[in-house]
């Protein structure tokens, strides 16, 4: 019998063979593409195609101020649902349409206890009403999210974005599903296959894959029930209130001190603050001569907040104040006469050693009531820098700068 080496070429044929039967056509078609060539496109989901199509006319993007905030949808009688979060915006709320149309929106109920709300736009948006399911979803029924993201593409523009899934369970208040959503889809649809609303989607917590909807029953009594009073469901006016640590310099020294403030904003632009602060300071001219300072002071000011987005919720906020303050300031001067460690030694003949006598205190007092000017940066919403510039009308060199560094709740 004769021994024969097999060749490579048997050899690979006899590798590839079984691997082929192992593994069909499906398995081969992922292999890299080689360059130069290009793989042949996956087949899309046609539910998501329809729904892409129509629902551009129906939805719409929700902004808070000169942020974005999430999704509205059309519904009959030209009003819009959104999420109740996203609608308890205090500042200037408005919409705007695909093309780019915008409108002030005012909030005319929330669907208590539902993460719901409706909205009137100032002006008629052309909108076409989204059909609402006319049964009960099921678990298994294939949907699809639609919503405005927060972020830009690379050409700076926001659409609609369009991502799919299935029901995992349905409850009276609450559908659950695998649809993937974030920042900036609160408040937006979703569908079944044909674009109807199935519910209004309001929340993923956090790395669970799930997202959460109001369904489309509990929509319909919203806006069924509403009617239009031309109010305002939400508190335009809030209050706040803040703690800061206050660093006052003038030509005469510095003085450190906490303070307290406690404001009142309309629509989170205009603020009417009320400010009370303490500062002390002290300053040893000499060993023989100290003075100590105290400054009881109280402010008014009105600001307007200018906004900056920074993306993913955070926001740099810039506000310029006018105001006057009043303050009370009382200074001790104490004074330290040089006296001789033993009265009975003579200065002209011998060393004598001295010490300090028996302090002398002198106190003075004055009101100062100054007009003020100032700007503050608040950071993320919760913490501020401030600067604020007090003039001494009288004696403008005798004026005061008051740095404060605080939070805000």
């Amino acid at each position: 019998m004769r021994n024969e080496t097999l060749s490579p070429l048997a050899i690979a044929l006899a590798l590839v063979g079984p691997m082929t039967l192992l593994c069909p056509e499906p398995c081969r078609a992922q292999a890299p593409v080689p360059d130069g060539m290009t793989a042949d496109p996956e087949p899309s989901d046609p539910g998501a195609q329809r729904v892409a199509a129509q629902i551009g006319d129906s939805v719409a993007l929700v902004w808070c101020g000169d942020a974005r905030s999430g999704t509205a949808i059309s519904v009959p009688g030209g009003r819009l649902v959104t999420a109740a979060h996203v609608a308890r915006c205090p500042r200037s709320l408005q919409v705007e349409t695909s093309d780019g149309t915008r409108t002030p929106a005012r909030v005319l109920s929330f669907g208590e206890p539902d993460d719901i709300a409706l909205l009137a736009p100032e002006d008629e948006l052309g909108l076409t009403p989204l059909p609402l399911r006319a049964s009960v979803a099921t678990a298994g029924l294939r949907v699809h999210a639609a919503g405005y993201p927060v972020r830009r593409d690379a050409e700076g523009r926001v659409s609609v974005t369009i991502t799919s899934g299935v029901v995992g369970q349905v409850q009276e208040d609450i559908v659950y599903s695998d649809v993937a959503v974030g920042p900036g889809t609160s408040g937006g649809p979703l569908l079944d296959a044909r674009a109807h609303l199935v519910g209004v989607l309001f929340a993923r917590p956090y790395e669970s894959g799930v997202a959460l909807a109001v369904p489309s029953a509990r929509v319909r009594a919203l806006y069924a029930g509403s009617d239009d009073d031309g109010g305002d469901a939400r508190s335009l006016v809030s209050f706040g209130a803040g703690v800061s640590l206050g660093v006052l310099a003038n030509r005469s020294g510095g003085l450190v001190g906490p303070r307290l403030d406690v404001d009142l904003s309309l629509q989170q632009e205009w603020t009417l603050r009320a400010s009370l602060g303490v500062y002390l300071g002290s300053d040893r001219g000499s060993p023989l001569e100290e003075r100590t300072s105290t400054l009881s002071q109280g402010g008014l000011e009105i600001g307007y907040r200018l906004r900056f987005e920074l993306g993913e919720g955070a926001a740099l906020t810039l506000e310029p104040t006018l105001g006057v303050s009043v303050g009370y300031e009382e200074t001790r001067h104490t004074s330290y006469p040089l006296m001789l460690a033993d009265p009975g030694c003579d200065p002209l003949n011998e060393a004598c050693a001295f010490q300090p006598g028996d302090p002398f205190e002198r106190v003075s007092d004055r009101w100062l009531v100054r007009p003020t000017l100032g700007i503050r940066l608040g950071v993320l919403d919760a913490l501020h820098i401030g600067y604020q510039f007090q003039l001494d009308v009288e004696n403008p060199e005798d004026s005061s700068h008051l740095v404060t560094f605080g939070v805000e709740f």
